[in-house]
């Protein structure tokens, strides 16, 4: 991902009416993200092409013979693919903007622990090196193929960094706790984040940024949570412990705004031309997906058309040529969708001139990321 990044500078949090932004209920067209014979589909990221990576659930009746999850690319209404990784089970974790998909492949018991892949259209499938044998996976891919990931040395949790040869690089766990790199740049700088448990038993992230080169471990100063993307410039967007989407870059960190009626927000991605999506809400039952734009909110149920009968729950991912993927409903039916820009009322982003610091704070669980990354750093 790349976006440029002006220094931080405060204004008073606004949320922008549709009209703000683009023309109401015609910023986008919807579509459902649908894998062949999958009862459901969790999209990751997008490609600059418009394929998506995501896992696909099937029925136990479906002939997966093993776990009911696949990692899966959607390339088109009535186009999609399952990833044949030679595992009972796999799971895609991120996409690049030229369709590389890493994710991670395992068997039924722990005499068989989960392997990285990457795959690629011409490549197939390819199960990437460990350091010491124990449970790998692959969490982000750079958009010039360098993988990221991590691997479990001696019971702890090692971050790891593969080339584009594939050979593998030890960046050892964290001072505090297991490493958990989330995201990585063209320049090779990674981010990620420590996890540790408190006297409490309460999952504690610290945000970490691996600089390229040298490897140099750095913390996101100030900021507890997670962080989700990394932009070529270095700029981070991502989500703290106490429910604020955030922006941090070279040490300055600010906070997004939310929704009037609301006190929390989440950045999940963010565009080469700065805009950011994520999802504004106090807890998971409440999320509705957002889009920022120089640093003002507008949420996307506005700015797709009304009849649509969509509900937008959250958005995940945007490419470079601003389509958007999340999850959201459709009547009753919760789905992933493909939202497009309109020719004709998506205006061109300029590069973000400013981002407004916010100081909105409540105590949140965040919702289904805590509880993937949770299952994965059992």
């Amino acid at each position: 991902m790349r976006c440029s990044f002006v220094s931080f500078v405060t204004f008073a949090a606004a949320t922008v009416s549709a009209t703000g932004l683009f023309a109401a209920g015609s910023g986008y067209t919807i579509e459902a993200l649908r894998i062949t014979e999958a009862a459901s589909f969790e999209p990751v990221g997008i490609s600059d092409n418009g394929s998506v990576a995501g896992f696909a659930f099937y029925s136990p009746d479906m002939g997966t013979n093993g776990p009911n999850v696949q990692a899966a690319i959607w390339y088109g209404e009535d186009n999609s693919q399952r990833l044949i990784v030679g595992r009972p089970f796999s799971q895609a974790m991120a996409i690049n903007s030229t369709g590389l998909v890493v994710g991670y492949a395992g068997g039924l018991s722990e005499s068989d622990p989960e392997d990285a892949f990457v795959f690629g259209n011409a490549l197939g499938a390819l199960i990437l090196p460990s350091l010491a044998g124990g449970p790998t996976f692959a969490q982000a891919v750079s958009d010039d193929g360098e993988v990221i990931g991590t691997t479990e040395v001696n019971g702890r949790k090692h971050a790891v960094r593969w080339s584009t040869l594939g050979e593998v690089t030890d960046l050892g766990p964290m001072p505090d706790g297991d490493a958990a790199p989330t995201a990585v740049n063209t320049r090779g700088d990674i981010v990620g984040f420590a996890s540790t448990v408190d006297q409490d038993d309460n999952l504690v992230y610290t945000p970490h940024m691996w600089r390229a080169k040298t490897d140099t471990l750095e913390p996101l100063n100030g900021l507890t949570g997670i962080p989700h993307d990394i932009a070529d410039d270095g700029t981070v967007v991502g989500t703290t412990s106490e429910n604020q989407a955030f922006v941090y870059k070279d040490g300055s960190s600010a906070f997004l705004p939310t929704a009037d009626d609301l006190t929390g927000a989440q950045a999940h991605a963010i565009a080469p031309d700065g805009t950011i999506v994520g999802a504004v809400g106090d807890g998971f039952a409440d999320s509705r997906a957002a889009i920022w734009v120089n640093g003002e909110l507008a949420e996307l149920n506005d700015l797709i058309p009304h009849d649509s009968g969509w509900w937008l729950h959250t958005a995940i991912g945007i490419n470079a040529n601003g389509q958007i993927i999340g999850m959201g409903y459709l009547a009753d039916e919760r789905l992933a969708y493909l939202i497009t820009p309109t020719s004709d009322s998506v205006p061109a982003v300029p590069l973000p001139s400013a981002i407004g610091l916010v100081a909105s704070a409540a105590p949140f669980v965040i919702g289904a990321i805590v509880a993937r990354r949770r299952r994965e750093l059992q």
